[in-house]
């Protein structure tokens, strides 16, 4: 069964499964012929004013390149150091097979999906950079990924054997190991989310396995039962272990079919009777290759980050949000949660939650002045800074525009506030957190305490900003 039957086997069932067409079809057209791009656009420019403040970091991020009409993207590495900025821009190669299955089988069951004619940018579109030390961009977003060799101006697009009698799902964001050489990832048949969705399943076949950089070549760890949309995967700064989780929210209590503007009591009612299933991350050992798992007491499973001083402890974001009928909800605060890694076992250590902290956006560990501070940008546009040995609040930091939520009928419709912060990396030598929007970045001094903006200095850059963004080996 090929992955075109598996999904017209259940298109009328599901708007996922729609969503999901979409993005397999544009793999099909990637791997006529197994694409590979050679002209790639490269352009570096020069920040527009020089600063005596030169900080060092580099960032990786993506945009949708508005020139060509949302149809390339534009990876972007912001070297605040140097002070420059290197430009790729890779076209969205030809889509014939998309727009055909797209006519045929969605447009006619949803109007709402016109939007998938342009799939690359909005369903294809990266959802993290990871920024390898031997000069691999890997841009990642579930169903393929971009490497990209600056060096060489050169672009890859794996996996090579999609189109295999047993096409797979990956997770959205992979993990570099600490030398830059493999990209970790979780991948799960496309026929067992199928059966996942039908109810014949409540698990899925999970394989966790990695890219070699340098061949670009898959290679397999070990197998699992698991939950699928599996959202990240981290590896220790020892390669000991591998952490990873599932973002997959399920309801206790139904919520309306229709959206929430027709229906809102009915959010209200579903939202007090019921909430999100609480998930359990998954910790494996790599070189005895075994796993366990650990509950995590706060809904939606988010992203990890590794203390820099002891490979031990970890770090997660849980979101506490859903996704329904197109739209993201935020359904109650958002926590960081500090765990540590035992023999055969993971235990929470301990957890940081503030009022207005929900849906947690992104976090970075970092070390500074020998102490490990962990870097927090959410949804109401503030930075919060955590001492990571109380996991109590050191600083917080005002970004700008403040978004306000309501909550009368249970649930928060959300936003994607092109104002609102929704990066956050520090700095190698942990003194300044840099942190951007849709529009710009901006730096925070820890030693001053003072926030300054990147508007005017940057140079000009014709994306719209998306995703998430790292710093270099993260």
């Amino acid at each position: 069964m090929d992955y075109v039957h598996i999904l017209k086997s259940i298109l009328c069932e599901s708007k996922i499964a729609q969503d999901i067409l979409a993005k397999v079809l544009v793999l099909a057209d990637y791997h006529q012929g197994n694409y590979f791009c050679k002209e790639i656009e490269y352009i570096e420019r020069p920040f527009k004013n020089s600063l005596s403040c030169k900080i060092p970091l580099q960032i990786a991020s993506s945009s949708a390149d508005k020139r060509h009409g949302l149809k390339a993207i534009k990876i972007t590495l912001l070297d605040f150091d140097n002070q420059k900025a290197k430009y790729w821009t890779i076209q969205q190669p030809p889509i014939y097979k998309m727009e055909r299955l797209y006519k045929k089988f969605i447009q006619k069951h949803k109007s709402e999906y016109l939007r998938l004619k342009s799939p690359f940018i909005g369903l294809g579109k990266p959802h993290c950079i990871h920024f390898s030390k031997i000069g691999i961009l890997c841009a990642t977003n579930g169903f393929f990924t971009i490497y990209l060799d600056i060096a060489n101006n050169y672009a890859y697009l794996g996996p090579e054997k999609f189109l295999d009698s047993v096409p797979y799902h990956y997770s959205k964001q992979g993990g570099l190991s600490p030398d830059g050489k493999r990209f970790y990832f979780v991948k799960w048949p496309l026929i067992d989310w199928a059966e996942l969705i039908k109810g014949n399943r409540t698990t899925v076949e999970c394989t966790i396995g990695f890219t070699d950089l340098q061949s670009f070549e898959e290679q397999k760890l070990l197998e699992f039962n698991y939950q699928d949309e599996i959202h990240e995967i981290t590896c220790s700064p020892d390669e000991k272990h591998l952490v990873c989780g599932t973002f997959k929210q399920d309801f206790l209590c139904p919520y309306p079919r229709l959206p929430f503007a027709l229906n809102k009591r009915g959010y209200r009612k579903a939202h007090h009777k019921g909430g999100i299933k609480l998930q359990s991350l998954v910790t494996i050992n790599i070189k005895e290759r075994n796993i366990w798992f650990t509950k995590i007491p706060y809904p939606t499973i988010g992203h990890f980050v590794f203390d820099p001083i002891n490979p031990n402890y970890f770090y997660v974001s849980a979101h506490n949000l859903f996704y329904h009928q197109l739209t993201t909800y935020i359904n109650g605060n958002g926590y960081i949660v500090k765990l540590r890694i035992l023999d055969s076992h993971t235990e929470i250590v301990s957890t940081f939650g503030e009022a207005e902290l929900y849906r947690v956006f992104q976090h970075d560990a970092f070390k500074y002045q020998n102490k490990v501070f962990i870097a927090v940008v959410s949804y109401c546009n503030v930075l919060y800074i955590i001492d990571s040995d109380t996991m109590q609040l050191y600083r917080k930091v005002p970004l700008g525009k403040k978004l306000i939520l309501d909550f009368k009928y249970g649930c928060h419709m959300s936003s994607d506030d092109p104002d609102v912060c929704f990066t956050a990396n520090a700095s190698y030598d942990g003194r300044y957190i840099i942190v951007g929007n849709q529009k710009t970045f901006f730096a925070y001094d820890m030693e001053k305490d003072s926030l300054f903006s990147y508007r005017d200095v940057l140079p000009p850059n014709d994306g719209i900003g998306i995703g998430h963004t790292r710093s270099y080996n993260r």
